[in-house]
């Protein structure tokens, strides 16, 4: 098992305070040695990530998605549709 296996492995209700910390300190220097996640992503593309994870990674099926009731539903097309466009 690798550490970040390990470490994403244990319990976050069974550790205390000072150990979570320790915990999440170490994952983030994994990840930061790996580069395998970008330093700063942006909103768009962390909600996009997560529907088409959600999707079981087809993109296809991002757009067919029928869970109305999550919260990033609305933004799974990778826009806002709150959002007011100016006429200039």
């Amino acid at each position: 098992m690798t550490e970040r296996a390990r470490l994403a492995s244990l319990d976050p209700l069974k550790l205390g305070e000072i150990d979570l910390h320790r915990v999440a300190e170490a994952m983030h220097a994994l990840m930061r040695e790996g580069d395998k996640y970008p330093q700063k992503m942006a909103r768009r593309d962390a909600i996009r990530r997560k529907c088409i994870d959600c999707s079981g990674g087809k993109i296809a099926e991002v757009r067919h998605c029928e869970a109305i009731a999550c919260p990033l539903w609305p933004f799974r097309l990778g826009s806002n549709p709150y959002r007011v466009r100016r006429n200039d």
